[in-house]
């Protein structure tokens, strides 16, 4: 399979005190994703980004990256913040401190899917109700981004209950697992 360029995906990268780890991760991104538009979402504290640089950096990728300042210490407001920030017609998210193969994200991608989410990494799983292997968290899994807006997943950060979505969105979702990966 031809490599995919990330020309039609965002990706949300939510950090919170760690510049290292969100720049590793847009590393990462980059590298499997060259056209890929990167959001990079900063929940730290006020006296983490007074010395930080990570705006700056984020700054100097220009059009590829944007940098999203949050106020709240929670992953699911960023992820929220993020969803405006949106252009393309899938989405990723990650973390600061969540090192997932891009590469095999990118195998199990191809050049876009039709179903409303693309699990790209299996080896991430738990066993659910009436499901065959679904994935455990999010960062396993893309999607498209009308079902992320449609079922306003984070629209209640602080109550979000991230397996809990995904049970009811595989059951509710048309999705798809690459065939390769069933035996990851």
């Amino acid at each position: 399979m031809a490599s995919y360029k990330g020309k039609n995906i965002d990706f949300i990268v939510a950090t919170d005190e760690d510049d290292e780890g969100a720049l590793s991760r847009v590393s990462a991104i980059s590298s499997s994703f060259p056209m890929a538009r990167i959001i990079v979402v900063d929940s730290s504290g006020d006296a983490h980004k007074s010395q930080s640089r990570l705006r700056e950096t984020i700054s100097l990728l220009g059009k590829k990256a944007q940098y999203v300042d949050c106020n709240r210490h929670c992953r699911y407001t960023c992820y929220q913040k993020a969803l405006d920030c949106l252009q393309g017609d899938y989405v990723a998210f990650r973390t600061d401190n969540g090192m997932i193969d891009e590469a095999l994200t990118a195998l199990g991608f191809g050049e876009g899917f039709e179903e409303d989410i693309l699990i790209t990494h299996p080896a991430i799983r738990v066993t659910a109700e009436n499901q065959d292997t679904p994935a455990e968290n999010i960062e396993a899994m893309l999607f498209k981004r009308a079902f992320v807006e449609q079922t306003e997943a984070f629209a209640n950060p602080d109550s979000f209950d991230e397996k809990s979505f995904i049970t009811k969105a595989l059951r509710a979702a048309n999705w798809r697992m690459e065939p390769s990966f069933r035996a990851a």
